[in-house]
């Protein structure tokens, strides 16, 4: 998954779909009560929660970021506590808060600098061009494989282990390298 716009020539970029993601803030944050748009001088006195690859935490700065007091969170599920907290303000998958911003426990927010048909994320799929996705991939563009998600929804039939060496040991990527127990 990538949503870059731009792919190197040896890469085969395939538009997947848009990402809205509204700029909000809980009905608490000093934010909220601003009218629209907000100057970017008025937002860069305030904490903007910036979802952060682990691996990129050491890079600085970033792009979309609207003030210098940043927090950076690795999990979705994490910024969306602190933006429901009143920590801060930030983008967010408009799917992930659709019920809180019905049920009013955040607001969206519009900065001078918004572009005018709102923040969105296009996804794309990014692959060697001489090396395409497998069978479940190769299908993936065709209308009728979007409306459905065609073969991504078949299951795999349980197995289950038969002794303890159908199991093995594994180590996640980045930063969590707990050790998990997995089917082979």
């Amino acid at each position: 998954m990538a949503s870059s716009q731009v792919a190197p020539p040896q890469l085969t970029r395939e538009r997947l779909l848009p990402v809205r993601t509204p700029l909000v803030v809980s009905p608490q944050h000093p934010l909220a009560t601003h009218g629209a748009p907000i100057p970017t001088a008025v937002l860069a006195e305030h904490i903007q929660l910036v979802h952060a690859d682990p691996s990129d935490l050491s890079r600085p700065g970033g792009f979309g970021l609207l003030s210098p007091r940043v927090w950076r969170l690795s999990h979705l599920g994490a910024k969306l506590a602190f933006l429901r907290a009143g920590l801060g303000f930030g983008l967010m998958p408009l799917h992930m808060i659709e019920a809180d911003l019905a049920s009013g426990a955040l607001v969206p927010i519009r900065g001078e600098s918004a572009p005018p048909e709102g923040y969105v994320i296009a996804m794309s799929a990014v692959y060697r061009t001489d090396s395409p996705p497998g069978r479940p991939g190769v299908g993936s563009s065709t209308d009728s494989n979007r409306k459905t998600h065609g073969g991504w929804t078949k299951k795999r039939p349980y197995r289950r282990p038969r002794s303890p060496s159908d199991l093995r040991a594994v180590r996640l990527p980045l930063s969590d390298r707990r050790p998990v127990r997995c089917l082979q």
